[in-house]
Order: C-alpha cells, then sequence, then structure tokens
C-alpha cells in the first residue's frame, strides 16, 4: 500500500510541475495598433527582453524589429510582458540598435544595456538628452 501511495503522489507532483510550464502551440502572435502579426515567414521578427536595473524589478518590456523585406525599419515594444505593444521606427547605428515613438526612444548597446529616453521632458529648442530616464538590461529573446 505504501509504494502504491508513493507512486500516486510521485504522479500528482509531475503533472502539477508539467501543468505551470507554458509550451507554444505554433508562431507567436503580437498586436500592435490593433492589427495581428504571426510569426510566419513573411511577418518574421527578432526581439530583445529587457528589465529594469531599478527599484521596479518586475518592469519588464519586449522591443523588437521585423526582418521580412517589406517590413524593414518596422519595429515594436510590448509592455507588460504582454503581447501587445506600440509599432516603432527601428534601426540599426554600427553594433546598437535604436527604436523611436512618439515622443520617446530606446538604445540597446551591444553590452546588453539598453537605454529609455522621454524626450517629452526636453527644455524647448534642444534634441537630445545626456541621461537616459530608465536602464534595462536586454538581452536577445527571439532569433
Amino acid at each position: 500500500m505504501t509504494k502504491f501511495k508513493v507512486a500516486v503522489v510521485t504522479l500528482l507532483m509531475t503533472l502539477f510541475v508539467s501543468s505551470c510550464e507554458t509550451v507554444p502551440l505554433g508562431p507567436r502572435s503580437i498586436v500592435l495598433g490593433g492589427e495581428t502579426y504571426t510569426e510566419t515567414s513573411s511577418d518574421k521578427f527578432i526581439s530583445w527582453s529587457c528589465n529594469d536595473f531599478g527599484e521596479d524589478f518586475d518592469a519588464f518590456v519586449e522591443i523588437g524589429a521585423f526582418t521580412s523585406p517589406n517590413l524593414v525599419g518596422a519595429g515594436f515594444i510590448l509592455y507588460d510582458r504582454s503581447n501587445s505593444g506600440e509599432y516603432t521606427d527601428y534601426q540599426r547605428k554600427g553594433e546598437q540598435h535604436q527604436w523611436d515613438w512618439d515622443e520617446y526612444s530606446f538604445v540597446i548597446k551591444p553590452s546588453g544595456t539598453g537605454l529609455f529616453y522621454d524626450l517629452s521632458t526636453l527644455p524647448k529648442g534642444e534634441t537630445v538628452k545626456a541621461r537616459a530616464d530608465d536602464i534595462y538590461k536586454c538581452h536577445r529573446s527571439r532569433p
């Protein structure tokens, strides 16, 4: 009877642990401006996951760029570990990647340091900020 109880407990623990894992069931979809992009051969993208270095360790963004020829220069930012976000302009400057949208900019350096700039706070007539508003640690999450 004891072996039976151990087997049942082991089975239940295995089922519990395996139910906690998320397994993608197909290509990933993201929603930008109400339009859905499913990662297929025509809408492939690369992305970086970024965690805030500051006090709010739960802050998380994913930033990416489309690699398909019909979306060159198009990027996106996803907030709060979701699959929805905003369109951005994307460009690569040497080894740095840069995304611009509205009055914001996000730069990822070769070291993986992500720098967020809120350009709406600039004094009138200035176009460049000396310091980033937020600093993130980023790593490539999608090929």
